[in-house]
């Protein structure tokens, strides 16, 4: 009488989640662990400066009203004679804010753009939101 010892065997299966994990902590443990102060900065030799900058000046107003009349830093100005006092007072100022009311004509707007382009101003802002009346 013959026996059949063949038992099935189970594979075996090793788990690698813990050691997936016990590594995982041990490079956590090392990165944080580890000292960075090898890591240095560059030496730069800054220039010198030798006159400072003047501070900018405030920026001139130019107020278009709904009539077309302007007014420049407080004072009417016509348009045939807007150029040469933004000219004169453009070695105060390098910027000019011009403010239209909202019922301006955009032919004076336009026109006082070009003039102040025309004149060499390198900041031209145009404010919004102005109300008219």
């Amino acid at each position: 009488m013959t026996v059949a010892w063949h038992k099935q065997r189970r594979p075996v299966q090793v788990n690698l989640t813990p050691l997936i994990d016990i590594v995982f902590i041990l490079i956590i443990f090392v990165l944080l662990a580890a000292r960075f102060d090898r890591v240095q900065g560059l030496s730069v030799a800054l220039p010198s400066v030798a006159a400072s900058r003047s501070v900018p000046s405030a920026p001139l107003n130019l107020q278009i009203s709904a009539e077309g009349a302007l007014t420049l830093n407080d004072l009417p100005v016509d348009l045939e004679v807007l150029g040469e006092r933004l000219l004169v007072l453009k070695a105060d100022s390098k910027a000019l804010v011009v403010a239209a009311d909202r019922a301006a004509t955009v032919q004076v707007v336009a026109r006082a753009f070009a003039i102040a382009q025309a004149v060499g101003f390198e900041a031209v802002t145009l404010r919004t939101g102005g109300a008219s009346r």
